[in-house]
């Protein structure tokens, strides 16, 4: 697939983000989540992306991402995936919550945080 569009895009985004003048809540729906560990396409959003979005963000902003079942095989696929957020946010492991609906859709996790305050050095937040 072609990179430049989704490039804009996701500039384009970006600056949105820092022109929104109030708390505001950023939800990521590609078709199918986070790209996998190989042979990320179209349908996925890329670590580098969300880092890039994140990185927009200011306190108090919430983000949230879709994330669609993994795999078919009954393997692990929420908690996997929660933690290949997080390291790609570059946030600590379980900053990340988790909200499904099982009952409804069993297939479909959203992972989402409240970006938080800068902490200086000495533990106090800016």
């Amino acid at each position: 697939f072609n990179a430049q569009p989704r490039d804009d895009y996701i500039t384009h985004a970006c600056q949105w983000i820092q022109g929104f003048k109030e708390t505001c809540i950023v939800f990521l729906d590609p078709d199918t989540g986070l790209e996998p560990q190989r042979d990320p396409g179209p349908q996925h959003v890329l670590k580098g992306e969300v880092n890039r979005i994140w990185q927009q963000l200011r306190p108090g902003d919430v983000f949230v991402l879709y994330q669609h079942q993994t795999n078919r095989a009954g393997r692990p696929w929420i908690e996997p995936k929660r933690r290949q957020l997080e390291e790609a946010l570059g946030v600590a492991p379980d900053f990340l919550r988790t909200a499904r609906g099982p009952d409804i859709a069993p297939d479909v996790a959203f992972y989402y945080a409240q970006k938080p305050q800068p902490v200086t050095k000495e533990g106090r937040t800016l």
